[in-house]
């Protein structure tokens, strides 16, 4: 009896047991944090779908290039790019570029250009490899590089038979690694790039007509230029071929001289083909 009251005493003495604070829950992981304006660039070149670049958009860049400033419809740019050797640029386009708003990517920095920068071409072999064969494809290089997550490409088509075509490859490999990445990349329509005449098995044109049509206008547009100018040209020498005639019959039936000395109604003028009789 003693031992019983003895052990609830002790019962009664010890200290009541704290309750367990009620573990936190851990915070939810955060989802990766994406800008809400994707880094765009548009790379401008000179062939007829340039005139379709975002020139508008702010929230793209447009990197252009060489002599591209020649044309007025091309009004802005966020970078230029001449990327051949400085000496074989020309003076006069070393000029235009000392007076561009924007800086302007060289092999080289140069005082003939303040607002030049040197182009990483190390820093883009070392991330890429040696396989660079065309501007087009160090600019597409250049935006993975700074990790652009949209790149478009206009007035870039290297479907002529020169140097262009044996350069296309090199840059429709860029585009499929940048895809690959996943970079969304935009080309337009109607442009040559990452185009055939068909889809193997298939018997697509995959636009090739609307390409041709828009070629054909194009130079139907070019030849209608020449031959206005070239009409002009032929009344401009109607005009001084009269007037030339006129002074003749002057000198002859206004001024004394031998017959001998007779001016011919038709003088040949060295350098200047006459007028055929």
């Amino acid at each position: 009896m003693a031992e019983a009251q003895q052990a609830g005493a002790a019962k009664k003495a010890a200290p009541a047991k704290r309750k367990a604070a009620p573990k936190k829950k851990a915070a939810p992981a955060q989802p990766v944090q994406v800008a809400a304006t994707p880094k765009k660039v548009a790379i401008v070149g000179f062939t007829p779908t340039r005139t379709q670049a975002p020139f508008a958009d702010r929230d793209f860049e447009i990197w252009a290039l060489n002599a591209l400033y020649k044309y007025p419809d091309v009004p802005r740019a966020s970078r230029w790019f001449d990327l051949h050797a400085l000496d074989i640029i020309p003076p006069d386009r070393l000029a235009a570029y000392a007076g561009m708003p924007c800086p302007v990517f060289l092999q080289d920095k140069t005082p003939k250009v303040p607002n030049s920068v040197k182009f990483p071409a190390e820093k883009l072999r070392s991330r890429f490899g040696g396989y660079w064969t065309n501007s087009i494809s160090w600019m597409v290089g250049l935006a993975l590089l700074e990790g652009f997550t949209e790149i478009h490409i206009y007035g870039v088509d290297m479907a002529q038979d020169t140097e262009y075509r044996h350069q296309r490859p090199n840059l429709e490999y860029f585009i499929g690694l940048a895809r690959g990445m996943g970079v969304k990349v935009h080309i337009p329509e109607t442009a040559d790039l990452l185009m055939a005449t068909h889809e193997y098995g298939y018997g697509s044109d995959r636009g090739l007509r609307r390409k041709l049509k828009e070629r054909r206008d194009e130079l139907a547009k070019r030849v209608q230029g020449l031959d206005q100018q070239v009409g002009k040209m032929q009344q401009e020498k109607l005009v001084l071929d009269g007037a030339l005639q006129n002074l003749t019959w002057m000198i002859n039936s206004l001024t004394v001289a031998d017959v001998d000395s007779m001016e011919p109604l038709h003088p040949e003028i060295p350098g200047v083909a006459g007028p055929t009789v």
